[in-house]
């Protein structure tokens, strides 16, 4: 977090930087809860709000695949509050944070009054802070102490 921004890398999530214009999508991918396809053993994926993982074991995945009988091992689908919950605690792991109105538009729901409960405690404890856009609050985003321990933030998001 010191050294890299010396020779122009930039932090973009909790645990990666890059050189302008060369951030990997697919993890921003990840942090946007955006969809995602898994393909072989214990491979997860995210499409439609639904998330599956197919069975770890290699010769059973061996076995049933080609035959076209079913690999996944879970499914789950969120909607509603657990899903938009899900989508605050993966997406506040970007260094931009959590744009209020793009977290409205992608969930259908206010994040200042969904995460109420928790909001006071992270930013006493100075693990978040509100991003300002000429005065107003436009979304929060991690201190340098956050990204330090951004699975305490994300957790109380769920």
């Amino acid at each position: 977090m010191d050294y890299l921004p010396k020779d122009h890398f930039k932090q973009y999530e909790i645990s990666n930087f890059a050189k302008f214009g060369l951030s990997c999508r697919h993890n921003l991918n990840y942090w946007d809860n955006g969809p995602y396809m898994g393909l072989g053993p214990s491979a997860v994926s995210y499409i439609d709000g639904k998330r599956e993982e197919n069975m770890p074991d290699i010769l059973e995945y061996i076995k049933k695949a080609p035959s076209g009988r079913s690999v996944t091992v879970f499914s789950e689908k969120l909607s509603g509050i657990a899903s938009a919950k899900e989508t605050a605690a993966v997406k506040i792991r970007t260094m931009e944070g959590i744009a209020l109105k793009w977290f409205k538009d992608k969930t259908g729901l206010d994040f200042l009054k969904l995460e109420e409960g928790a909001l006071p405690r992270l930013l006493e404890e100075r693990l978040i802070r509100y991003v300002m856009d000429k005065g107003v609050r436009s979304g929060v985003a991690l201190t340098r102490k956050g990204i330090l321990f951004c699975d305490i933030v994300s957790g109380a998001f769920l």
